[in-house]
């Protein structure tokens, strides 16, 4: 659960330092051909931890894909806008965003979420 900025940690290293250990501990001690798909719930941390800027949060985004070392990954709730209207504009901006970096994300329309291809 990360539930505070220290969590996530100046850049997003901490938090990108434990996806990695995640990833790699999987392939440690899973089976082969044993892949999961990496879900962690940020609480709206991301985007805290860059004061709401989108571009940011798409940024580290990318980071925590990246240290996912080609695991299927997946970020839920990655910022909080505050309310309905706003959460949906901030989401949108972010999956654009992502769009244009050409990344290949996607986003759940239900909760948010948002996951890198598989």
């Amino acid at each position: 659960m990360v539930n505070s900025p220290s969590l996530v940690g100046p850049g997003g290293d901490v938090l990108a330092d434990y996806v990695r250990w995640v990833s790699r501990r999987i392939t440690d001690l899973g089976a082969p051909g044993y892949r999961p798909q990496l879900h962690f719930d940020v609480y709206g941390m991301l985007g805290r931890a860059v004061g709401g800027d989108v571009a940011e949060v798409a940024r580290l985004l990318v980071k925590l894909a990246e240290a996912a070392e080609g695991r299927p990954l997946r970020v839920e709730h990655p910022l909080d806008a505050g309310g309905r209207d706003a959460q949906v504009e901030a989401l949108r901006a972010l999956k654009t965003r992502l769009g244009v970096s050409g990344r290949g994300w996607r986003s759940s329309r239900t909760s948010g979420r948002t996951a890198s291809p598989t």
